[in-house]
């Protein structure tokens, strides 16, 4: 992270190029598995949250552990590629066997494969979120390769979904066959696109630097003294709680109360082709206003739109369509803002550290983004059955059906209202971080002296 070059286009494409299919798998966990297993496979709702809140709990541990290791690791790949290439495997066969489970699938099989997606994913994301962090020390050119990322992860998303729209066009609308497919692809084809970029995309070099030997409880109290850190994660918990809780329920929501299954495929390929067109706009915004600015106007689109879904009724399948395209643009920048905004925190941590530890914030970060996400999957799964509602009943009640309206619309409204005001508030931009570059500069340079 000590070049000071302009990245270039064929490094962006290379970055970005594997999570064009990453997506095949990360999409289907929230959106198609939750749906497939409580209804085809007949599980109890809450029994399928409950699995993928115990999985994720793992991540506690295992994300801040391969973070900081990967930070510690030296190899002739460098410090980040070998955690990818051993994570690409697994992924593939946790993927297959969480999509593809066979008629005789168990509450205790379904665990232990999403706990090893979970950890495959890690073992992935972790890693290769930091390599990306480290390929430009620029405010702006975090936001851009951030961007590419995201823009292969919803281009991803969109050809994961023609596979059930042209499944639709046979009259196949059952969620296994969707699982199906999306397995063969994603096992053939990621792969082959990660070993691409781990063959030919440069990993720069870690910062000749000597630590500050501050212990652990130092080290601790740089962590806890780092305001852009606390807020930003504070943040990007509460928006993340109420996104898992909408994303959890989509295709519940359109197919129990809308009654319009067959248009689900086309909502979510809409709001991912609608995130990709609105891409440059956040990264125009995040340039003009900050990163945090940006972020602060993508949760209140989303959030307010969301809340619109509760005028609907049944047979209002095509407005909820409108509403979930509309408010796919603000996907783009909630896909990217975030990393490239703990990037500039990592900045901040070396400064205080003395050692650049990008590894473990990304590991930190990610750990409460999931966390978040899970507990977002424990209130989605949890609080409809409160009000009656179980997907797989073939009759639904006035009241629980009411409850899932509820749920859907308003559950995660206060949540995006105090990541709102956390984003508004939010103390690192673009000049702090530009003087926080120029005294890393000078103390890179004066530990290199001391080393000679």
């Amino acid at each position: 992270m000590t070049q000071t070059r302009q990245i270039t286009q064929r490094e962006l494409f290379l970055y970005a190029l594997p999570f064009l299919t990453i997506s095949f798998a990360v999409f289907p966990v929230f959106s198609l598995v939750i749906p497939f297993y409580s209804t085809e496979l007949e599980i109890p709702l809450e029994v399928v949250g409950l699995i993928l809140v115990l999985t994720r709990l793992t991540d506690v541990i295992t994300d801040p552990i391969i973070g900081r290791w990967s930070d510690k690791t030296k190899s002739r790949l460098g410090r980040r590629k070998p955690f990818v290439a051993a994570g690409v495997p697994l992924m593939m066969l946790s993927v297959w066997m969480v999509f593809v489970p066979g008629d005789t699938a168990s509450t205790t099989s379904f665990f232990f494969w999403m706990f090893l997606l979970y950890l495959a994913y890690t073992f992935i994301s972790l890693p290769y979120g930091s390599w990306g962090a480290e390929l430009s020390t620029d405010y702006d050119e975090r936001s851009t390769i951030k961007a590419y990322r995201g823009m292969a992860e919803m281009i991803g998303t969109m050809v994961a979904l023609s596979v059930p729209l042209i499944l639709s066009f046979f009259g196949i609308i059952e969620t296994r066959s969707y699982l199906f497919v999306l397995a063969i692809l994603f096992v053939i084809v990621q792969p082959v696109l990660f070993a691409i970029t781990l063959g030919r995309l440069r990993e720069p070099e870690s910062p000749k630097v000597t630590p500050r030997k501050i212990g652990l409880f130092g080290q601790m109290r740089v962590l806890g003294t780092n305001t852009p850190l606390l807020a930003l994660c504070a943040g990007f918990i509460c928006f993340f709680v109420g996104l898992a809780i909408g994303a959890s329920l989509n295709l519940i929501f359109m197919t129990e109360y809308l009654e319009a299954q067959h248009l689900f495929p086309l909502a979510i390929f809409l709001e991912n082709l609608i995130g990709v067109l609105a891409i440059p706009l956040w990264v125009f915004l995040s340039k003009r206003f900050g990163k945090h600015i940006a972020t602060v106007i993508a949760i209140v689109w989303f959030t307010g739109l969301t809340c619109l879904t509760w005028l609907l009724g049944p047979g209002d399948g095509y407005y909820f369509v409108a509403i979930i395209a509309l408010r796919g643009a603000t996907l783009g920048a909630l896909f990217f803002l975030g990393a490239a905004m703990m990037a500039d925190v990592v900045d901040v941590d070396e400064l205080e550290a003395g050692e650049q530890r990008t590894g473990l914030f990304f590991g930190i970060f990610g750990m409460l983004l999931k966390l978040a996400g899970t507990l977002g999957v424990l209130l989605a799964s949890f609080i409809p059955p409160v009000f009656g509602f179980q997907p797989a009943n073939d009759v639904h009640t006035p009241e629980a059906l009411t409850g899932l309206r509820i749920v859907f619309a308003f559950a995660g409204a206060p949540f995006a209202v105090i990541a709102a005001i956390l984003f508004f508030v939010y103390p690192l931009n673009k000049s702090r971080q530009q003087s926080i570059q120029a005294d890393l500069k000078a103390m890179r340079s004066a530990s290199a002296k001391a080393v000679r």
